[in-house]
């Protein structure tokens, strides 16, 4: 049986980004890796992600006042 009991609830991971200011504009993006795999190990959402982590990219745009 799937349930979120079979998936981890916390990650730790590394995060990092570039940013560039142009005037009142910030333009930038970052990469977050998780370090912990998805699933918990020995159940059924460890074998059906078989080693899959977190990961994210972010895109931002900001505006100073």
């Amino acid at each position: 049986d799937l349930d979120a009991e079979s998936f981890n609830r916390f990650d730790w991971g590394l995060t990092g980004g570039l940013g560039i200011d142009i005037g009142n504009f910030t333009i930038g993006g970052r990469y977050s890796y998780g370090f912990k795999e998805v699933g918990k190990s020995g159940t059924i959402a460890s074998q059906l992600t078989s080693n899959s982590k977190n990961s994210v990219v972010s895109v931002f745009l900001g505006l100073a006042f």
